[in-house]
């Protein structure tokens, strides 16, 4: 039973890594809420508005604790009660992003754009 609750997680943790990759090519329309992507690997990943979308990605509630988030554009996304707790968001753009509620404690936001 254990293993297949560990399979289970796994599965669905590549299939929200893919649906953030995904959100990126695909003119940015779907939504990434309630994203698991804990200790995902999205350094320099642009989650941020598209250049014809007033919308960035909406990760409200996302699970992205210890993940390197360095140099990612997070222009005007929602990270409203994400937890970003250990996150590493070095040089991010966070420029109008919703981070109401969102848990930063000990995440490294140095020469993040606020």
């Amino acid at each position: 039973h254990l293993f297949h609750v560990y399979r289970n997680r796994n599965e669905e943790q590549r299939r929200d890594y893919s649906a953030a990759r995904d959100w990126t090519s695909s003119g940015r329309t779907q939504s990434l809420r309630n994203a698991k992507l804990r200790r995902a690997r999205l350094r320099g990943v642009d989650l941020g508005a598209g250049n014809n979308d007033d919308r960035g990605a909406d990760l409200a509630e996302a699970d992205l604790k210890k993940a390197d988030l360095s140099r990612a554009r997070f222009v005007r996304a929602n990270l409203e009660n994400a937890n970003l707790v250990g996150a590493i968001l070095v040089h991010a753009d966070l420029t109008d992003a919703i981070l109401v509620g969102a848990d930063l404690r000990r995440a490294n936001i140095e020469g993040a754009i606020l």
